[in-house]
């Protein structure tokens, strides 16, 4: 791979922009009847095997496309700053991933192009699950096309749960409340020594998993005036609840690990380890198996708690993206190339769907989970989902029991995360929820209205 992409990046740049359409600081959009195709997504060369599986589809579909060129362009382009930075110097991909929560800001500030027609033109808009399409939609336009999508639920360490007397006729005593949560963490904690409950608290991710204990509190983060601007809300008694909530799971239950500086990753490995007994997740958690060799069937999700305003699940997920450089013809060549590999269509193919199982074949024999469906869906129309379930019950290695519960999310209220500055507010949150955890003599009250000025004054109010 390494080699092809040294000579395809050589020989671009010895090309002259003015015998190239749609030529950009070095990236060829088309030559000699060839449209080129920058894959943004493409896994970084560390990635061993999901290298080898896409150089598997690329020779396959260029047989097949001999008028296609796909380029691999790893990079990590997820990031904010870098893709910002490779926006201004017009050395993005085609496409490449985008969180969910960074699609209006990119797409107001220029770094988007715009895929409204294009769209239509393939019957994508209408087929876009109406919350999906809101989601990659500004000001009328749409921007994105979702690639993947998960809705939060509480997973369970089954093994935990054995030690501390928790399993009664073979299934988990799930807790159904948060305060439920919080009193069966503090009988694993007496009975195993282990913590009953753990979320990560750094790199915006404390605040990222406490927004499902928050809303379920009653708490609203912001609110949009008439005029478009956004009013921070947070400071309410609502939100004094659920932070003392948190405090209470630290100083009252004793509920958390000992060392509480952790992220999603370190949050995990805890988790497969046996260290942790529950956890918020976006189920399947494949590390758990991968990484840390857990049993299968050690792993339970279920429903999110509920709150004293009911249960709601964060909903996130990745989205494609094009560059706004690129041209109509790399734009639906790069379509032709998703829709190869099986993604972002409501359509399936008999081939694809071939393809898709040796895909899931492939999956079982690394040890990652399958479950039986996906946990949401991107699609209101076409057989996708339909037949990826039919697939699934071919190779689905986990119990369906263990999943059923959060699979089904019944009661749950499924919410988007916050619609601007949702990265910094994930940080603010950190910062309170640092603060209960290791203080315990935390002033709740000047928490909350420090935070929420924070937020008004440094992030809301300088958004353009």
């Amino acid at each position: 791979m390494k080699t092809k992409k040294l000579i395809a990046l050589a020989l671009m740049g010895v090309m002259s922009c003015s015998v190239l359409a749609g030529c950009s600081q070095g990236k060829v959009a088309e030559k000699d009847g060839k449209v080129y195709v920058y894959d943004g997504t493409w896994p970084e060369e560390s990635a061993v095997d999901g290298v080898k599986d896409m150089e598997a589809f690329r020779d396959d579909f260029q047989t097949e496309n001999p008028d296609i060129v796909i380029v691999d362009d790893a990079g990590n382009y997820i990031d904010p700053q870098t893709y910002a930075a490779k926006a201004n110097a017009k050395q993005l991909p085609t496409f490449n991933y985008m969180m969910f929560t960074d699609v209006k800001a990119n797409a107001k500030a220029g770094y988007l192009r715009d895929i409204t027609e294009i769209m239509k033109k393939n019957g994508l808009d209408t087929a876009l699950n109406d919350q999906m399409l809101d989601l990659v939609t500004y000001d009328g336009k749409i921007y994105g096309i979702p690639d993947n999508a998960y809705a939060q639920g509480l997973e369970i360490n089954l093994n935990l749960f054995e030690q501390a007397g928790l399993i009664e006729n073979g299934k988990p005593k799930v807790p159904n409340t948060w305060q439920e949560l919080a009193e069966t963490a503090k009988v694993i904690r007496e009975k195993t020594g282990k913590a009953g409950y753990a979320l990560p608290t750094i790199n915006n991710q404390g605040g990222w998993h406490f927004m499902n204990i928050a809303w379920s509190y009653g708490v609203e983060f912001m609110k949009q005036e008439n005029d478009g601007s956004y009013t921070a809300t947070f400071d309410s008694q609502e939100m004094r609840d659920a932070l003392q909530y948190m405090y209470d799971l630290k100083w009252k239950y004793n509920a958390l690990p000992d060392d509480i500086a952790i992220d999603k990753a370190g949050l995990e490995s805890m988790f497969g380890s046996d260290e942790v007994a529950m956890m918020i997740a976006d189920p399947p958690t494949q590390s758990l198996t991968t990484a840390y060799d857990m049993n299968i069937d050690a792993i339970y999700a279920d429903r999110v708690p509920a709150g004293p305003s009911g249960r709601f699940a964060q909903m996130g997920g990745g989205i494609v993206v094009f560059s706004p450089e690129a041209t109509d013809a790399q734009v639906e060549a790069a379509l032709k190339w998703m829709k190869f590999r099986g993604k972002e269509t409501p359509t399936i193919t008999e081939e694809e769907k071939e393809r898709q199982g040796k895909s899931y074949e492939n999956d079982r024999s690394k040890n990652y989970i399958i479950l039986p469906k996906q946990p949401m869906t991107i699609w209101k129309t076409g057989d996708r989902y339909e037949e990826d379930i039919k697939l699934r019950a071919q190779y689905t290695n986990v119990k369906a029991e263990n999943y059923e519960n959060y699979l089904n999310m019944e009661d749950v209220t499924i919410k988007p995360e916050e619609p601007v500055c949702c990265q910094e507010l994930y940080a603010i949150l950190d910062k309170l929820i640092q603060e209960v955890f290791t203080n315990e003599n935390a002033n709740i009250d000047e928490l909350v209205k420090t935070a929420n000025n924070d937020f008004q004054v440094n992030h809301l109010d300088k958004m353009d």
